[in-house]
């Protein structure tokens, strides 16, 4: 996360519940939740309910954080401390899940009932977390375990969770479930700019795989596509979007502006540029950017109150 509060929602596009832009307007200048809580906030998820569900901005070192959840008026309903640095999703009608990476190297996961507001599962993993993909009250995980350098993928019903070997030398940069399979993108660490799309039945066997001439960042899908954020790790640039049919192998590379976070939105991708004002719309169907938006300034953490979405 970057200095300022960042903004978390959900998106309906094809079962991933990826970030996707909304505006949010602060509609007016109260600090009671700053001086209810005593601390600042890194970023926000608002659920299809209206609550907030915050979380604390902590220092690096720190080995636990807290979860604040708020009524759509701005009351305190309840706080969770959850070990690690957490992001937020909300992944279906009934739940959100904090994905949080811990400060000893392993990730922490935890599944909350949005109706009670309390934790109903948790998970931990032995890695860093990558990616998650919820879909049918299965939880979908890839991470890379640094004591062996292998890639990992985890599947969480409930209270079991199955780990399965992907691989060693790569990164597990990205998660999809489609209805026809599971699809895993990754980055190949040696080269640093060279990557693959794997497809994996429901039990995680290996059906087929498909060379990228590019490392994946991230992972969309839009109609029969996948979407590949790439980039060159040996030169920290990512400025390419690989379109892959995953029928037949084929793939096209189109260049983009720089940017530090994509967002899926329907038809769209969001680029966000570096300055952290502006907005790029890049269309999937007509393969460039139509359209440029400047944000106005954001708030700081402490003023956070008062939110009205704008869709």
């Amino acid at each position: 996360m970057n200095k300022r509060i960042g903004v978390t929602y959900r998106d309906g596009h094809e079962g991933k519940n990826r970030l996707a832009f909304q505006r949010v307007f602060y509609t007016k200048d109260i600090k009671d939740l700053h001086h209810s809580t005593a601390c600042d906030f890194d970023q926000f998820l608002i659920d299809d309910r209206g609550c907030g569900w915050f979380t604390e901005k902590t220092p690096s070192n720190q080995t636990t954080s807290r979860i604040f959840i708020f009524s759509a008026k701005g009351d305190l309903l309840k706080t969770h401390v959850v070990i690690g640095k957490p992001t937020l999703y909300e992944c279906d009608g009934q739940a959100v899940i904090a994905a949080c990476e811990g400060t000893d190297g392993k990730g922490y996961i935890y599944r909350f009932d949005k109706e009670s507001l309390e934790p109903v599962a948790q998970w931990v993993i032995d890695g860093f977390l990558w990616d998650l993909e919820w879909v049918d009250d299965v939880l979908y995980i890839t991470s890379y375990r640094t004591r062996d350098g292998l890639a990992v993928l985890s599947i969480a019903n409930r209270d079991k969770i199955k780990d399965i070997a992907l691989g060693r030398g790569m990164f597990p940069v990205g998660v999809l479930r489609k209805p026809d399979a599971l699809y895993i993108a990754f980055s190949f660490i040696a080269s640093g700019k060279t990557g693959k799309v794997a497809r994996y039945d429901d039990t995680g066997c290996l059906i087929e795989e498909t060379m990228i001439d590019s490392a994946p960042r991230q992972m969309f899908a839009y109609k029969e596509w996948l979407v590949l954020h790439g980039m060159d790790m040996t030169k920290g640039i990512a400025d390419e979007l690989v379109y892959v049919n995953p029928k037949d192998g084929s793939q096209k590379a189109y260049k983009i502006p720089k940017a530090i976070d994509l967002r899926a939105q329907g038809r769209h991708l969001l680029l966000y540029h570096r300055d952290g004002e502006t907005v790029l719309y890049w269309s999937h169907e007509k393969r460039k950017i139509i359209r440029m938006m400047h944000l106005p300034p954001r708030m700081e953490a402490h003023d956070v109150k008062g939110l009205q979405e704008y869709r």
